[in-house]
């Protein structure tokens, strides 16, 4: 799956009419989305609220699923997709986080801990989880980059995060090429 140029990118909540004491608020803050659609389903209103990637958008649609993500009535899609809570969850902490930050180069490392080359931290490759430096084995002359390895272990930790708008597969999978072949000492890149 390719992720949608964040530009484009659009994640949407959709829920019915609840006797929640929160219904009102929730409905407001629908109702200032980017953009709000009421409809009726099966002789009932459903109300959908429409939000983007600017760290505004996406952080009020946090706020309004906080308030629904638990009514059995609502439900996120992304780019028209429907997402499930789980994937729906790591992205509101992470790209939320992300947000919050300001910082343009978050995915590129939180911290020092977190640190890679792969513009996504959640990879579980970076620093100080996993380096990549990690997927070596040795030859007998120096160490072979098993880039086959670190390209299962990217797909497998990426799946809850392709939806993300930073998420890139492509800028993975040509960070994992540019990588050397082979390195004289994994060791060398502790510190680096």
């Amino acid at each position: 799956m390719v992720s949608a140029p964040a530009s484009c990118w659009e994640i949407a909540v959709s829920f019915g009419k609840s006797s929640s004491a929160n219904f009102d608020r929730v409905l407001y803050l629908a109702q200032h989305a980017d953009r709000y659609e009421k409809t009726t389903f099966n002789g009932k209103e459903v109300y959908q609220a429409f939000f983007h990637s600017e760290p505004q958008s996406f952080l009020a649609f946090v706020q309004l699923y906080e308030l629904v993500g638990n009514w059995k009535s609502a439900a996120v899609t992304i780019n028209g997709e429907f997402a499930d809570r789980k994937i729906v969850s790591g992205l509101n902490y992470c790209y939320g986080d992300r947000c919050r930050s300001g910082r343009s180069d978050f995915c590129y490392g939180a911290s020092y801990m977190t640190k890679n080359p792969f513009g996504c931290h959640r990879l579980q490759i970076s620093s100080c989880n996993n380096p990549w430096w990690s997927f070596t084995y040795y030859n007998g002359r120096n160490y072979t980059v098993d880039k086959k390895a670190l390209l299962e272990h990217a797909a497998t930790y990426s799946t809850a995060y392709r939806m993300c708008p930073c998420f890139d597969w492509d800028r993975v999978v040509q960070a994992i090429n540019r990588l050397p072949n082979t390195i004289a000492n994994p060791n060398q890149y502790i510190d680096g």
